[in-house]
């Protein structure tokens, strides 16, 4: 290849490059040639440069469709337009207007319907031969497709308007906010429309189609017409703007990460939505710390009712389970009967819950089933309660052989005043109005094993309130301890102390 290349002084380094007989189109792409069109080009194809930017006539091969393109957009390498579907034949056989002569009536566009194949995306201007609507449409929708005119089938408002929302719909149009003009759109479309009501100034989206049906602005429109659905767009009955102390504690405890695009400021406090909570106050079980129990509720049942963290105001079981029976009473978990129990575990019940479990006692190896909260108040095992109940009515028995003795006895004229119920006397000598009362230990300390402090005061009264009513009706209360050594002569001596000779 001969090229000589000159730098000419003062044009900025610019490259001129000057042919030689060898550097020309002919020479560098022969692949093209039995393309070119000899008779319309006046020039043969050596006269240019292989990137020439001239436009001159190719014949395709395949084809035979006689077609206009620059020389270097042929090297880059692009074909037959004919072929490729983007352009029809230069005979015009497969042109819109040959194969559509019926929507060449609807033609509006300034370019031919015979520049375009049947398959083009061109979006051409059309203009219904029968209702006179101007619109646009890609020309493969209308040839391929069969789409007709879009006003007379009522996919489009008519260009003129006539049957535009703006005017079947007037009314609406006082409330249009839209940049878009509502004389092209139709009553039923579905296109959101920005609003803005003209009795509270309310602003918001819906689309044209259901603002034609009877619902008006969303605010004014509540429930009963009195209670705003939505968030007026001033923000004013917000949840986080309501002035109200339930609407300040829910802003205070709305979750800030679970619940997604809601936020305090686009929901009324009245949303019916179930929404996260994580609790403000502070924790009842960890001293210095807060709650931040994390649960789920409807806005409107917190609103409305009241309703707040279900560990502080029902008992619940906290989100991390700091509450659970595990973790409050882990020596109870002793005696939990796991078999039995299947789904139930420790960690999923709070210690007052009023859920029935099994258990099995250390002591004497009995299984029984209670009542959750009763065991954490201090109710152990009846078994070996019994046991130690039985042996002292024996020995009882045996130093009144002459006597009727009644093992667990409900006394008919004494009751708890909390409750009502029959007050129990473990044991009941009826002749000398003589009652023995097996006391545990849990009836002397508090035993956190036996629910603490709570319970045991509540057993304190309970047994004071026992030995009052006992001594109204002249009944002589001896109390046996838990230290009892299970012998007959400690009982004749408790007896002697109280004035009883055996």
């Amino acid at each position: 290849m001969h090229l000589i290349i000159q730098r000419r002084k003062g044009v900025g380094g610019e490259l001129i490059a000057r042919l030689t007989s060898e550097y020309n189109f002919a020479s560098y792409h022969p692949n093209l040639l039995d393309e070119w069109d000899y008779e319309k080009n006046l020039k043969p194809p050596s006269h240019y440069t292989p990137s020439s930017g001239q436009s001159v006539w190719w014949i395709c091969k395949v084809c035979q469709h006689n077609w206009q393109a620059k020389i270097d957009n042929r090297i880059k390498p692009r074909g037959c337009p004919n072929c490729a579907g983007k352009k029809p034949h230069s005979d015009g056989h497969n042109s819109l207007a040959t194969l559509k002569p019926k929507l060449v009536l609807d033609w509006y566009d300034n370019r031919s319907p015979e520049e375009f194949q049947i398959g083009s995306h061109y979006r051409a201007r059309w203009k219904c031969h029968k209702c006179e609507h101007v619109w646009r449409s890609p020309i493969a929708k209308r040839a391929q497709l069969d789409r007709a005119c879009l006003s007379c089938t009522g996919q489009q408002a008519h260009s003129s308007g006539r049957d535009s929302v703006a005017v079947t719909h007037p009314e609406l149009v006082k409330e249009w906010n839209d940049t878009k003009d509502p004389m092209k759109f139709l009553a039923g479309s579905h296109t959101r429309i920005s609003w803005k009501c003209s009795t509270c100034s309310h602003e918001w989206l819906q689309s044209i189609g259901v603002r034609t049906r009877p619902t008006g602005c969303p605010y004014c429109s509540g429930p009963g017409g009195t209670i705003p659905r939505v968030v007026h767009s001033d923000g004013h009955n917000s949840m986080r703007n309501t002035n109200d102390e339930n609407a300040r504690l829910m802003t205070r405890e709305f979750h800030p990460t679970l619940n997604g695009k809601f936020t305090p400021d686009n929901l009324t406090p009245g949303t019916s939505k179930k929404l996260w909570w994580k609790c403000s106050q502070d924790c009842d079980y960890i001293a210095g710390s807060k709650c931040e129990n994390v649960w789920r509720n409807a806005g409107s049942h917190r609103w409305n009712r009241g309703q707040a963290c279900p560990v502080h105001y029902g008992g619940g079981l906290h989100s991390d389970g700091r509450n659970s029976l595990q973790k409050l009473l882990p020596e109870l978990i002793q005696e939990w009967d796991f078999e039995k129990n299947e789904n139930l575990t420790p960690d999923s019940v709070t210690i007052s819950s009023g859920k029935y479990a099994y258990w099995i006692c250390n002591s004497c190896g009995n299984k029984w089933q209670a009542i959750i909260a009763s065991r954490s108040k201090g109710h152990g095992c009846s078994a070996c309660k019994k046991k130690a109940q039985r042996e002292l009515f024996e020995i009882v028995k045996q130093l009144f052989p002459n006597s009727e003795c009644q093992f667990d006895y409900n006394h008919p004229d004494m009751r708890f005043s909390e409750t009502n119920a029959r007050m129990e006397l473990d044991i009941w000598i009826p002749e000398f109005s003589i009652a023995f009362e097996y006391q545990g230990f849990q009836h002397y300390e508090s035993v956190p094993f036996w629910g603490g402090d709570e319970a045991f005061e509540k057993r304190r009264m309970r047994d004071l309130e026992k030995q009052e009513a006992c001594s109204k009706n002249g009944i002589c209360l001896l109390q046996v301890d838990n230290s009892w050594d299970r012998g007959a002569n400690s009982i004749k001596h408790l007896l002697c102390e109280h004035g009883f000779e055996i």
